[in-house]
């Protein structure tokens, strides 16, 4: 897993090499995609090391403005962060427009043509916000793949009071789908009869979710999956991961 993923042109390799020592010389990791472009196939390694990152620096300069094959690939990679709830901090270089999307999702700092020195100095006060290592959440894979959801299906995790449970769940042909998070008590009940069942947090009528939640108390919780009066089964990408503080 890196800290920071970096988005930006390789054009721009002075600036990214600027960025790249900043980063290292405050011993975080990153992920600059033309430096580890084997193995995997660009849009899965993006979104991999996307969903694995702490936090997002976008590099906008007029090599991304004024290249529309860049400016695409930036553009997915800051909705594929936001869509995984990831923070993205966008340094902005005078004389370009950044998509309206992206205004609306994040501020962003601007610097002149070559002020390299102002992004540096930007990025560090960005980087020291996060905390030294011993401070950091530990995070760990609680779910990550597929479920095949005929009328209902249950994922059972569990959790501590105040885990918080972040990810994405994304029905794999844009089929809109429900999902409730409840107690296993709670979904019990609900199988029995579709109106009984305390449900903590709903997912309704969409076919993609980002997912931020925090467990409200210790024991099992059910992501269940619901399909019922929907004429096809629905196939859904469920990747979810527990967040807690170092003790």
């Amino acid at each position: 897993m890196a800290d920071v993923f970096c988005s930006h042109a390789s054009a721009d390799s002075m600036l990214v090499e600027a960025c790249r020592i900043a980063i290292e010389d405050m011993s975080y990791s990153h992920f600059f995609a033309e430096f580890e472009m084997e193995g995997k196939s660009l849009p899965e390694k993006i979104r991999d090391n996307i969903r694995d990152s702490r936090i997002v620096v976008v590099l906008w300069t007029r090599n991304v403005d004024n290249v529309g094959t860049t400016r695409d690939i930036v553009n997915a990679e800051i909705g594929a962060a936001h869509m995984a709830s990831k923070p993205v901090y966008v340094f902005r270089e005078e004389n370009t427009e950044l998509p309206l999307f992206v205004k609306n999702i994040t501020d962003y700092r601007v610097f002149k043509p070559g002020d390299y020195a102002r992004v540096v100095d930007r990025l560090e006060k960005v980087l020291a916000k996060l905390g030294k290592d011993e401070d950091r959440e530990l995070e760990e894979t609680l779910f990550d793949g597929v479920v095949e959801v005929e009328r209902d299906e249950a994922i059972p995790l569990t959790l501590s009071k105040g885990d918080l449970v972040e990810g994405m769940m994304k029905e794999k042909n844009k089929q809109d789908f429900d999902c409730y998070i409840m107690t296993e008590k709670d979904y019990a009940k609900s199988c029995s009869d579709r109106s009984e069942g305390r449900v903590d947090k709903e997912f309704i009528g969409q076919s993609s979710y980002p997912v931020k939640w925090k467990a409200r108390k210790t024991g099992v919780w059910c992501f269940d999956f619901d399909n019922y009066g929907r004429q096809y089964p629905r196939t859904i990408e469920v990747r979810l991961r527990r967040i807690r503080p170092k003790s």
